[in-house]
Formats: C-alpha cells, structure tokens, sequence
C-alpha cells in the first residue's frame, strides 16, 4: 500500500502525509505560524468581506456559536445559521 489514490496524491488519513505536515509545522517558529496564519486570516477578510475584519469576525462568530449548538439542535436550538460566506464564488 503506497498510501496515495489513483491520481497520485496522498490518501485521506495518511500517516505518512500526517506526518510530513507535523514535520513542516514543527520546522517553523512559532512566530512564523503566526505570520502566516495572520496572512490566511487577511486574505479572507480582504476576499469574503472587503476588508472589514470586525465583520468576519461577527461571522465567525456566528458560525462558532451555530456549530456549538449542533449536539441541542433537535430539542432546543438556539442558535442559527449566519447564511453562506459573504463574498462566495459557489453557485448551486
């Protein structure tokens, strides 16, 4: 077993590929992760919501409560679903 699909890539739930990921986190300080987490998190904020970080972050939030809110849903839901992502590219 070589751990990869047909196409090549690594397979879900790949030790080898879990591994290499750890690998890659742990050969970066810790400042670095945050450099480019910060750069993903902009990067949504610039493409979902124009810039306006206070607002992804309401959203965020949003969702957060709504997921946390999964296991009560059927009997008690008291949380709602924020709507899709502002910004999103996907059309059904």
């Amino acid at each position: 077993m070589t751990g990869r699909d047909d196409l090549g890539r690594f397979a879900l739930g790949n030790t080898l590929a879990s591994r290499g990921g750890w690998a890659r986190a742990a050969a970066l300080t810790p400042e670095r992760r945050r450099q480019i987490a910060r750069a993903g998190w902009l990067a949504l904020v610039a493409k979902r919501f124009d810039g306006n970080t206070s607002e992804a972050a309401r959203y965020i939030g949003k969702v957060g409560a709504w997921a946390s809110d999964a296991p009560y849903r059927d009997s008690f839901p008291r949380f709602a679903h924020p709507g899709p992502m502002p910004g999103g590219d996907l059309t059904f």
